[in-house]
């Protein structure tokens, strides 16, 4: 299974792709990563309909300053380990 999502990938792996998308996977791993330690609420299929749920008022009672510090200090420590 793991070879034919992989085939599946390289099929489409332009550069003008991949970087968005890894850019994309970078900002919901920050996302989870600050759920799962602050709330310690764990992420699976359910969780994520939920978060797809979500409506406007309930999002913006999660956008907090610590939610921006962490994506910032994720993104920019995955972004330093990029550039090496």
């Amino acid at each position: 299974m793991t070879c034919l999502n992989y085939l599946a990938f390289i099929s489409i792996a332009f550069r003008t792709l991949v970087k968005p998308l890894l850019t994309l996977l970078f900002l919901i791993a920050a996302f989870v990563s600050y759920f799962t330690s602050y709330y310690g609420t764990y992420f699976d299929t359910s969780m994520l309909d939920n978060v797809l749920q979500t409506d406007t008022n309930e999002a913006q009672e999660l956008l907090t300053p610590g939610l921006l510090i962490h994506l910032m200090l994720f993104l920019f420590a995955n972004h330093h380990d990029l550039a090496r």
